[in-house]
């Protein structure tokens, strides 16, 4: 097979880490490419300035990237971390997928339920039915 450029979307939960996990399994080492993204929900401050729970949401962010950083590492990957901040993560996946034209977008699942889908949406099933790449 050719080279792919894969996206995974993370959070830090027990679910993006199998995602994540998955990922490695299917990235061959110095052909294909991995982008590691994580999003910071932000729907912004009335204040204007970095709240503590903001800041909290970032340095938590930083941590589980560092250590998702050192098994792409370890494993000799071509990869790329990103972590950017945006006020609806969902869309900003779909945007990171296309801008970083990925073959393969890779999300964990949280297993929500029927009613809880119906009411909040889950993230995969946004990304599912937006982005343009396979999911």
């Amino acid at each position: 097979r050719s080279q792919m450029k894969f996206l995974v979307a993370v959070d830090g939960t027990r679910e993006s880490n199998r995602a994540f996990q998955s990922a490695l399994e299917l990235c061959q080492r110095r052909v294909d490419e991995m982008v590691v993204l994580m999003v910071v929900e932000d729907k912004g401050t009335a204040e204007g300035g970095v709240s503590r729970q903001k800041q909290k949401k970032r340095d938590r962010a930083h941590e589980v990237l560092q250590t998702l950083e050192v098994a792409c590492r370890e494993r000799r990957l071509k990869y790329d971390i990103v972590l950017v901040e945006a006020p609806d993560c969902r869309a900003e996946i779909v945007r990171q997928a296309e801008a970083n034209k990925a073959d393969l977008l890779v999300v964990g699942s949280r297993g929500l339920g029927l009613f809880s889908r119906l009411l909040g949406g889950s993230v995969s099933q946004y990304i599912l039915h937006r982005a343009e790449c396979n999911v």
